[in-house]
């Protein structure tokens, strides 16, 4: 395990000195990783890279782009809300139409509306494409954060929304009821 750790962080950095893509630096790690373990190891060695990966490295992704977020440029006239509301009615348009389409002989009504919201959640890829497109200068500050916090709210609200659709949330007429 310590020698992929040095491995992805020897390959980042010489991705990086030659002006590379990080994330090529950790996809050639990855590689060359499978490359020289058994098959038989993969499946612990997969594990304990899963592990690490969520539990050090997605935490500090997430932690910086927070801090990265430029929340005063979102809210600092009306146009970064409606930037903000147009990518979150968006997202569900792209990503839960394809399921509305797909599932329709599979899947009833309810349940179809269910996996569009499930599907139009965007929060991970969203921060990823964001921060790089930032740092290489192709996105502005103020649509990254409208992006970004249309991505929180999808996040937030949709899965939500199509839990309650399937039942598997009581709303609040349920819960006083009882």
């Amino acid at each position: 395990m310590r020698w992929i750790l040095a491995l992805i962080f020897a390959l980042a950095f010489l991705a990086f000195k030659l002006g590379l893509d990080l994330l090529l630096g950790g996809f050639a790690a990855g590689i060359i990783t499978r490359q020289m373990l058994k098959t038989r190891e993969m499946p612990a060695f997969d594990s304990k890279l899963t592990g690490v990966a969520f539990g050090v490295f997605v935490p500090f992704f997430f932690v910086v782009s927070g801090m990265n977020l430029n929340t005063p440029a979102l809210f600092a006239d009306v146009s970064g809300v409606l930037k903000m509301a147009l990518f979150f009615v968006l997202f569900l348009i792209v990503r839960g139409t394809p399921a509305l389409l797909l599932y329709r002989r599979v899947l009833t009504a309810r349940e179809r509306v269910a996996l569009a919201l499930m599907s139009s959640t965007q929060l991970p890829l969203v921060l990823a494409i964001t921060t790089l497109a930032v740092n290489d200068g192709h996105m502005r500050s103020s649509t990254a954060a409208a992006l970004v916090g249309a991505a929180v709210l999808s996040t937030l609200v949709y899965p939500v929304l199509a839990l309650r659709l399937r039942g598997d949330v009581p709303d609040e007429h349920d819960l006083v009821a009882d």
